[in-house]
């Protein structure tokens, strides 16, 4: 990725780890200073993938509309945890067309 210029975003959190290896659920303040962290990085991409999920529980919100409206026009999010609720806030799951009956 990093050939494209793709960039991994590591937010340094302290302690936001729990026991076997998976992320554990921030605090109202770790959740403010993720966002601020955030909001600057997705408002200058042209494409946000974003992954997060906390097996079991809902995708976490990590993308905001204020975020998005300060992106540029034709930027894309790719929420794969679209399936758990998204990680962007504006996330809507597509739901697979049925086939057609005969």
């Amino acid at each position: 990725m990093h050939s494209l210029g793709a960039k991994f975003i590591a937010l340094e959190l302290s302690e936001a780890e729990a026991a076997g290896g998976y992320a554990r659920a921030l605090t109202e303040e770790e959740k403010a200073l993720e966002r601020g962290l955030l909001a600057d990085h997705v408002a200058s991409a042209d494409v946000v993938i974003s992954t997060a999920a906390i097996p079991g529980r809902d995708a976490p919100r990590l993308i905001f509309k204020d975020m998005v409206d300060r992106m540029k026009r034709g930027s894309v999010i790719v929420d794969l945890a679209a399936a758990t609720g998204g990680n962007c806030e504006l996330t809507r799951p597509v739901r697979p067309s049925s086939p057609p009956t005969a």
